[in-house]
């Protein structure tokens, strides 16, 4: 296995792996990840290939606070965290200067003991639960009678 930053030339390969995942979402598409850049936020994709192939990814954004050497970090939508992800978010916060990792994955547990089990591992590793930027459940509303 081999774990690194993917080329633009393998774009269409992230989509695609993304497009597929369970955990998938549009923000973690590469295009999402360049309209992030355009606003001077650094996006960092990182990718586990196997046998050439993308078998886990996710991506995420840094953001500078203004005035301070320091930084926050927002992983949002992107596959459950593991043990081993938590540990290299841990070596990224301390590389990076971050106050904070902003995690938001785009998981929902199938029941309450996968849950738990995700609670009790975020929670043994520091993590301490906060707001979501994105809503947990969609609402869709039909807006033709407007035009």
């Amino acid at each position: 296995m081999d774990t690194r930053n993917p080329t633009l030339a393998e774009k269409e390969t992230w989509n695609a792996f993304i497009a597929k995942s369970d955990s998938g979402h549009i923000v973690q598409s590469w295009q999402w990840g360049e309209f992030k850049e355009s606003f001077g936020n650094p996006v960092t994709r990182i990718a586990i290939f196997s046998q050439g192939k993308i078998v886990a990814a996710a991506s995420y954004t840094l953001h500078k606070i203004p005035f301070l050497p320091y930084k926050i970090a927002a992983f949002e939508k992107g596959p459950a965290p593991t043990k081993e992800a938590l540990n290299e978010l841990k070596k990224l916060a301390k590389d990076e200067n971050l106050i904070f990792i902003k995690l938001e994955p785009n998981h929902v547990a199938p029941n309450e003991l996968t849950k738990n089990k995700l609670t009790k591992l975020l929670r043994e590793n520091g993590c301490v639960p906060g707001k979501t930027l994105f809503k947990r459940r969609r609402i869709f509303s039909d807006w033709r009678y407007l035009f």
